[in-house]
C-alpha cells in the first residue's frame, strides 16, 4: 500500500496521509483529519502555545516565548514567513496581519500554506473553511460569505445601502 508524504499539522514534521485520507504522525502520535490547524510558536516552531487574555505563551521548556497576540502574530510574519520591510519586495503586510475570522483578533495569513492562525484565540482554519473577500480583502468564514458575489458580510451590507440609497422609489 503506498501512502501519501503530509506534514503534520500539530508539530509541522513528515507525516503520511493512510488510506482513510487522515493524517498520521509518529513524531507526537497525531492522528486525525488534516483540514486541522494549529498556530505555532514562531520562535521554536512547535504546536505548544497557551492563549490566555490576549497573551501568548509557549510551554516549550526550551523555548519559554512570551508576547502579546499582536506581537506574536507579527513574530511568526517576520520570522518564519521571512517577510522583511524592503521596500524591494512586492508583498504587503496587510496580506498577512489579519483579523481572525471568528474572534477578530490578531491572526496571520500564511499564504504559502493557504491557512489563518489567530494569535488571540488559538483557531486556525485552512482554505476550505475560510474566504477572502475581493473588496476589502478580507478573511471571512464561508458560510458568512456571500460567494456569489465575492463578498464578505460587510462589503455586502455596504452594497446593499448603497442600492438603497439609489432607489429613491421613482421609477
Amino acid at each position: 500500500m503506498r501512502y501519501e508524504l503530509e506534514y503534520c499539522p500539530k508539530c509541522g514534521d513528515a507525516a503520511y496521509l493512510d488510506s482513510n485520507k487522515e493524517i498520521k504522525c509518529h513524531s507526537c502520535d497525531f492522528a486525525g483529519n488534516p483540514q486541522i490547524v494549529f498556530p505555532v510558536c514562531p520562535i521554536c516552531r512547535k504546536v505548544s502555545l497557551n492563549f490566555n487574555d490576549n497573551k501568548v505563551a509557549c510551554t516549550d521548556k526550551e523555548c519559554e516565548y512570551s508576547a502579546t497576540a499582536g506581537s506574536a502574530a507579527l513574530d511568526y510574519i517576520y520570522k518564519v514567513l521571512g517577510y522583511s520591510d524592503n521596500a524591494n519586495q512586492n508583498e504587503n503586510l496587510s496580506e498577512y496581519a489579519i483579523y481572525c475570522p471568528d474572534c477578530g483578533g490578531e491572526a496571520v495569513h500564511d499564504l504559502d500554506k493557504d491557512v489563518v492562525f489567530c494569535y488571540t484565540c488559538g483557531g486556525g482554519w485552512t482554505n476550505t473553511q475560510f474566504m477572502v473577500c475581493e473588496y476589502c480583502g478580507n478573511v471571512t468564514m464561508k458560510e458568512s460569505f456571500y460567494k456569489d458575489k465575492g463578498l464578505c458580510q460587510d462589503c455586502m451590507d455596504e452594497e446593499e445601502a448603497e442600492n438603497d440609497e439609489d432607489d429613491d422609489g421613482f421609477n
